[in-house]
């Protein structure tokens, strides 16, 4: 398998920083995901709850605040990992829609960046229930972003030889659903509870694609 990009930084080539960040960053962001209270393990209630979600909170407080700040820092390791992932694939097919998709991305870690600063706010006791549905609402806005920045890096890796075009295939799909339950659960209350559960699911062959890729920079040089 061919990789571009294999620049030295110190002991460490920028192919191994990405593949390593690719691979590590979204299994940081998984797990985190799956450990948020109020969500799908730690006091699991009714995601439109916004009572029962900051009661939650506070009542595992330590842990949402290792959550909130583990969460950005696995996603700006799949970031940066996949930026070099995107600069590779320069001067070749699928760059320019792979490129696309980064902003999208960049702009729903912010987003979810400051969500996660207002669960941590509510936590701690600073706010109340209301600023919960603020988290949701920023939710809303930030998933399909991902969904679809991570539908379109796919769809660009599909066109390239040097991975798995059916794999790849799999992750677009998987960011289109998220993208698309996401959206919906800002129309719909009763379904952001279902939503959460399938975008968890994207979310898990998302990273698996992430991990294939990381894994293929990784030990490119």
């Amino acid at each position: 398998m061919q990789i571009k990009g294999g620049t030295q930084m110190g002991t460490l080539s920028v192919n191994k920083v990405a593949g390593y960040s690719l691979m590590i960053g979204p299994v940081i962001a998984l797990v985190m995901f799956f450990l948020q209270p109020g969500g799908l393990i730690i006091d699991p209630g009714d995601a439109d709850d916004t009572a029962a979600q900051a009661a939650a909170l506070v009542a595992n407080r330590g842990i949402a605040i290792i959550v909130s700040m583990l969460i950005p820092l696995g996603l700006i390791a799949v970031f940066s990992g996949s930026m070099h992932w995107v600069q590779s694939m320069e001067g070749g097919s699928g760059h320019a829609i792979a490129r696309l998709g980064l902003p999208m991305i960049f702009v729903a870690i912010i987003c979810w960046t400051i969500s996660l600063g207002i669960a941590s706010s509510t936590a701690m006791g600073f706010t109340n229930a209301a600023f919960v549905g603020t988290f949701l609402g920023i939710n809303v806005v930030s998933g399909p972003l991902f969904g679809i920045g991570n539908l379109l890096i796919a769809l660009g890796a599909s066109t390239r030889d040097e991975y798995n075009t059916i794999f790849a295939y799999i992750a677009a799909l998987a960011g289109l659903v998220a993208g698309l339950v996401s959206l919906l659960a800002g129309f719909d209350d009763g379904f952001i509870n279902m939503g959460t559960a399938v975008s968890g699911l994207c979310f898990i062959i998302i990273s698996a694609f992430y991990i294939y890729v990381g894994r293929s920079f990784a030990t490119a040089d």
